[in-house]
This record gives structure tokens, C-alpha cells and sequence, in this order.
């Protein structure tokens, strides 16, 4: 979500299937992403890319503005 805090725990670098990370794009920077494992590679995780850390809390404006 846009202007949203994201706090990333850079030492975790494995995530249970399905959780949102903190994935590195060289071309688009960090983005959060649901990853899966699957046949032994995570989904999202391109041969450049590389994950930066698990995703452990967000902290959101709710109010409308």
C-alpha cells in the first residue's frame, strides 16, 4: 500500500509458504510480495533478484483522507 511503514527483518531470509517478503527487483527496487516455495525455488525469485528479508509488521493510515 502506498505510504504505508513496512518493518523488514532483514535476518530472516526464509518465510513460511505464502507469506509476504521483501523482494529486490534491480529494475523496479524493493517490493512486497507474497512468495511461495515450490519444487525447491520460491515463485517470485527471478535469477537477479533476491529476497531481502521477511516482512514483519505494517503500520497504515485507516482514515479516509
Amino acid at each position: 500500500c502506498r505510504g504505508a511503514f513496512v518493518g523488514i527483518d532483514t535476518a530472516q531470509k526464509q518465510c513460511p509458504d505464502g507469506d509476504f517478503s521483501a523482494v529486490y527487483f534491480p529494475k523496479q527496487g524493493l517490493l512486497v510480495r507474497r512468495v511461495y516455495f515450490q519444487n525447491g525455488q520460491y515463485v517470485l525469485r527471478a535469477e537477479k533478484d533476491r529476497i531481502v528479508g521477511r516482512v514483519t509488521w505494517v503500520l497504515q493510515n485507516i482514515t479516509p483522507l
